[in-house]
């Protein structure tokens, strides 16, 4: 029982470091058949966690002292914090907009993927699948949002030295902001490569 505490306070101890407005600390059972020796010298814990984020873990007590033992202890580490969330279910292809955000009190150590930790990196974008209402933002499930349309007339922009040069094109394709697409130059008909950069405004590389 005494282990347990132990392992407990090395893992409140290690994730008081990590941003949370809540910490859920549940550590696992011994097996009853372990007889441990009282160790002479300081437990030496060690963690794997490589998304810093808990979860369910192994911690590793150690008694260094000589013919001293080893055991892994499982446990399980909650870490909520306050963040961004859906108010209600979003479609694919919805452009998300403030009215779409409420904040909640989230496990984030269930979640696998990286997460939007503010509304600035969720407006705007595109819903690439259905959002249910109360899921957190995966960076996996947002896009920037589709800027120009296939057949769609653009302002082409040619940087030359501090001289920016304006022309007209036609999108041969689709394109979100930062994506690379082709064009085709409205009067020499040439077809170049571009990078969206706003609304109806590509870029020539």
């Amino acid at each position: 029982m005494a282990l347990k505490q132990d392992v407990a306070n090395f893992l409140a101890s290690h994730y008081s470091q990590v941003e949370h407005e809540r910490l859920d600390i549940k550590v696992g059972n011994l097996d009853a058949r372990l007889r441990l020796e009282t160790c002479p010298d300081t437990i030496v814990f060690n963690l794997q966690d490589p998304s810093g984020l808990g979860g369910n873990l192994s911690v590793q007590a150690k008694c260094p002292a000589p013919g001293g033992w080893s055991v892994h202890v499982p446990a399980q580490v909650m870490v909520y914090r306050q963040i961004p969330v859906a108010a209600r279910t979003i479609a694919r292809g919805e452009r998300v907009s403030a009215s779409h955000l409420t904040d909640n009190l989230v496990n984030v150590s269930s979640i696998r993927q990286g997460y939007a930790l503010s509304s600035e990196n969720i407006i705007g974008k595109e819903a690439k699948r259905n959002i249910a209402q109360g899921e957190a933002f995966k960076t996996s499930s947002l896009d920037s949002p589709t800027a120009i349309k296939r057949g769609e007339s653009v302002t082409l922009q040619a940087q030359a030295g501090a001289i920016k040069v304006l022309s007209s094109g036609v999108a041969l394709a689709d394109g979100r902001i930062g994506q690379k697409i082709r064009v085709k130059n409205s009067s020499s008909e040439r077809i170049v490569t571009g990078i969206v950069v706003n609304q109806g405004l590509v870029e020539t590389l």
